[in-house]
């Protein structure tokens, strides 16, 4: 395909260009199995690359658009075969292995995974619904004809009802993890149909909102955490400090390492999820389980647009969780964002809303709008979050609460205890 006065060519697989006049990222033509099939293998390296060789369908089924994910990421390819209504799944391809994101005429039905992360098992541990323990004693217990998600239910660790939800939350971190994936291929294929499906099309745009913001966060953070090559050598003796599940089995992994691992070798380890890694990691370094280590530093000059920007961050976990613990959790913040109080209705009211989490990107221009600017848009910021953590408190269990906390350590917005915490 020749490169036009008006498009820019991904020169990996030129199957998909992006408009430089808009940055919209559009399909240009529908491309031959075997034409596919050699990009991947010249982009990989890897003969036979396994988004191809899927038994029973990638063969023989026709393929729609290619690209390197780190010139088209994956979720913009998404959400470019759900604006057209596409049937298929779009196959996310690394060296190491692969996910499949199914839609159903344009809504998002599920997805699959070749990565242990992604079990149902390891899901549900890393979002704190079982203990590593149940786990354990569930995967222990599996045998022909029953799975995984049916032990946890005998066992008495999910209730029926809960199994549904569950594989819900699955197939949606499946699909957060792979628009985080920080190279490799991705295919869409055609035809592709998701057995069960789970008709997720509300949820899956929410978690492609956050893609962005995600992404931003993990090219920061490994910035921050790999430039160097430190060792990954625990502490000794440790510092006596409170870990949750899934820092203190990444500090085990490191402990038990021979010979020791880098930082790098450590995330490649541990099987967690890319983003939840890396906070693990940084957790484990700010509290000085991880020895010879340079700390993230925290900026005590941080521009008022980084505040805001982190602040707003802060404020969409919260509402995340919430959202998560359902039973109305969440109505009283969106009564609040309604109603906020006079002193702050001027900044509430400028604020972006979209499917229930603050527009990141915007509160910096709603600043601008502002008489005060920065200062009333920080302090109504702060009262949001404070509100919010006040209510995840009052109506989330304590396992959800400490997570919660977690996530907001690394933005360093919290001032003082929470909710009497």
């Amino acid at each position: 395909m020749s490169q036009t006065a008006g498009q820019k060519t991904l020169t990996a697989m030129p199957m998909v260009t992006r408009m430089p006049s808009t940055g919209t990222l559009v399909a240009v033509t529908h491309a031959s199995p075997d034409r596919i099939r050699e990009a991947l293998n010249r982009l990989l390296g890897v003969p036979h690359a396994p988004c191809v060789m899927l038994p029973g369908h990638a063969v023989q089924a026709p393929f729609g658009m290619a690209a390197d994910v780190t010139l088209a990421p994956p979720a913009e390819m998404l959400r470019l075969a759900m604006r057209a209504h596409e049937t298929g799944a779009l196959v996310v391809v690394s060296a190491t292995g692969e996910r499949a994101l199914f839609l159903d005429q344009g809504g998002f039905s599920g997805s699959s995974s070749t990565f242990s992360s992604d079990r149902l098992g390891e899901v549900l541990w890393r979002k704190g619904r079982i203990t590593l323990d149940q786990l354990t004693r569930a995967s222990g217990a599996i045998r022909p004809g029953f799975r995984l998600g049916r032990c946890l239910v005998e066992q008495g660790h999910l209730a029926p009802s809960e199994l549904y939800e569950a594989l819900r939350h699955q197939a949606l971190a499946v699909m957060e993890e792979a628009c985080l994936q920080p190279s490799g291929a991705a295919v869409f294929v055609r035809g592709m149909a998701m057995k069960n499906p789970l008709h997720l099309r509300e949820e899956a745009v929410t978690v492609l909102e956050r893609a962005e913001e995600n992404l931003t966060e993990c090219q920061r953070l490994e910035a921050l955490l790999l430039a160097v090559p430190h060792q990954a050598t625990p502490t000794v003796p440790a510092p006596s400090v409170k870990l949750s599940d899934v820092e203190a089995a990444m500090l085990n992994v490191a402990t038990t390492a021979r010979p020791p691992l880098t930082r790098r070798e450590l995330l490649g380890r541990v099987g967690l999820g890319r983003l939840e890694a890396l906070r693990a990691l940084e957790r484990l370094v700010e509290l000085d389980c991880l020895e010879g280590a340079v700390k993230p530093r925290k900026d005590a000059k941080a521009q008022p647009a980084d505040v805001l920007h982190r602040l707003a961050q802060a404020v969409n976990h919260v509402l995340e969780a919430l959202d998560d613990g359902g039973f109305g959790a969440m109505d009283a913040v969106l009564e609040f964002l309604q109603s906020p109080p006079p002193s702050f209705q001027e900044a509430i009211a400028v604020l972006k809303v979209r499917d229930r989490r603050l527009d990141t990107g915007w509160v910096t221009a709603g600043a601008g709008m502002l008489d005060e600017g920065e200062d009333l848009m920080e302090n109504a910021l702060r009262e949001l979050l404070d509100f919010a953590l006040f209510e995840a408190r009052d109506t989330l269990p304590d396992s959800a609460m400490e997570k919660i906390l977690q996530r907001l350590a690394p933005l360093h917005v919290l001032r003082g205890p929470v909710g009497g915490a």
